[in-house]
Parts: C-alpha cells; structure tokens; sequence
C-alpha cells in the first residue's frame, strides 16, 4: 500500500540528516550522480508528502531543501524549477502570496539577465536562463492571477510564453504551462475565446508528452468551463466526460476536486444530476 504520512515523514528527516554530509562527501570527490540521487530523493519525498495535503510542514522542509538544491545546481535548473513548485504549492494552499511572490521575485531579479539577441543566437547561458524565466514568469502570472494585479499576471503570462516560444519545440511542458497561465488570466479578463484557443494548444501539446497528471486534469477542467462559458454545451458536455475519467484515476489531487466541483455544477444545471452520479461511479 501507500506509505503513511507519518513514514514519510520520518523518511524525510531521515534524509535531512544525512544530506549535508553527503553533499560534502559529494563535493570533495566531484561525485555529482551521488549529490543528484540524494537530492532527487529528497524532493520526490517532498513531493510525496505535498500530494498527501501537509503543506505546512512540507513548506518548512522543502525551503530549507531549495536552497540546498540551489547551491548545487542554480536557478537556472530543473532540479531546482522542481522542488520550487513544491514550496510555490504548499505556500499557495496556506494563502501565503506574498511569500510566493517574494521567491518568485528573487528568482526573477536572478534569471532576466541575458539579452534577446543572445537568446536568438542560441548562446547556451541565454538559453538556459530565458527557459527557467519563463517558468518564473509563469508562476508568478498564476500567483497574480489569483491575488491580483490581473494585469501583471497578463503581462508576466504573455512574456513567458514570448520566452518560451522563441526557444522553440523542445520545451513543450514548459509552452503548455505558460498557454494554460495565459489562458487562465484571460479568463479572468474576458478573453475567453483565446483563452479556450490557448487551452486547446496546451492539450495538444500535453497530449505529446509524459506530464503530471494534475498538469493534464488542470487543462482539460479549464477547457471544459470555458466551453460552458462560451455556450458550447455539447462539446463541454463530452469533455466533462473525458475530465471525471481522469479524475476518478487521481481523487487525491486537489485539481481533481476542483474539477469534481465544476462538473456537477455543469450538470446540475443542466438538470442532469443523475448523469453526474452515473459518470462518477464509472
């Protein structure tokens, strides 16, 4: 069976204790696989314990983590990107904005150092500091989607997918992820025929690659309420069917349970609560 949150913990702090000595271990003798396995280790447990919903003692775990991973690796860094939706998530779940927005913001100050030429000339510096902007950026847009100014969550959306784009295909995750950060500010805005466009591009681009499933489920829900919004009843209504498949494989995600939540209030309203309860139990 799964393991208990208490294990988890243990684990966790387990870990701690011995990766300061193996880092130092790792350091002297240049042994970077040891240093990497040890912190990937630390951040799936992490990660393991932020999907079982303890966010606050899994904030306090996982900065002390970041910075480590940071010292290691850098911002510019898919270690580092990683372990930062962690503690981004669980500050989130705890309506901690603006500790959100100040890492973001450090990040940020960090990552916007190189120029467009550099970037278009593909130098490999520019490169990996424009990708790890445009997730910052990302984030930052749905933080500020949320707590506001809509604006800013606009502009810092509508960079990072600029960002990403112009680094081209390889990155298809991160052009998915800054499609859906746009796609949900416009929303907000009134835009939700290009929203419904940006989120169609998104699950095309999801559909290519091996994601998260909260990353699939998160997509799929927008596309079905901007559907509903926009009047186009019998496509949302199909696509309400695909998103409780996907649901119901992954109930303990809290985008699951959003997704539960819009999916009956579109049948409910639809007077078709019996439809709902019958797709459910499936």
């Amino acid at each position: 069976g799964k393991p208990s949150a208490t294990a988890l913990k243990q684990e966790s702090e387990k870990v701690f204790d011995s990766e300061e000595k193996i880092l130092d271990r790792a350091a002297s003798s240049n042994d970077l696989t040891t240093k990497e396995k040890q912190l990937r280790s630390t951040s799936d447990i992490l990660e393991k314990r932020f999907e079982k919903g303890e966010y606050q003692a899994v904030e306090i775990e996982a900065k002390k983590h970041l910075e480590v991973v940071r010292a290691a690796f850098g911002t510019a860094s898919p270690q580092y990107d990683r372990i930062r939706r962690v503690v981004i998530g669980s500050q989130v779940r705890q309506d901690k904005f603006s500790k959100a927005l100040d890492l973001l913001n450090r990040d940020e100050k960090e990552l916007d150092t190189f120029t467009m030429e550099g970037l278009k000339n593909a130098d490999e510096d520019a490169v990996q500091n424009a990708l790890f902007l445009s997730t910052t950026l990302c984030s930052k847009a749905n933080l500020e989607t949320i707590a506001g100014p809509l604006n800013e969550a606009e502009r810092h959306a509508r960079r990072s997918l600029e960002l990403v784009s112009t680094l081209g295909g390889t990155f298809r995750l991160e052009k998915a992820l800054s499609d859906m950060a746009l796609a949900n500010v416009l929303s907000r805005k009134g835009g939700e025929k290009e929203a419904l466009d940006l989120a169609r591009d998104a699950q095309k681009m999801l559909a290519t690659i091996s994601c998260p499933k909260r990353d699939r489920i998160y997509c799929l829900s927008m596309i079905c309420r901007l559907e509903d919004k926009l009047g186009q009843k019998q496509q949302a209504q199909g696509d309400f069917t695909h998103l409780l498949k996907q649901v119901s494989a992954s109930p303990e995600l809290a985008e699951s349970t959003i997704a539960y939540a819009y999916a009956a209030a579109f049948y409910r309203a639809r007077g078709d609560e019996a439809g709902f309860s019958k797709l459910k139990e499936k």
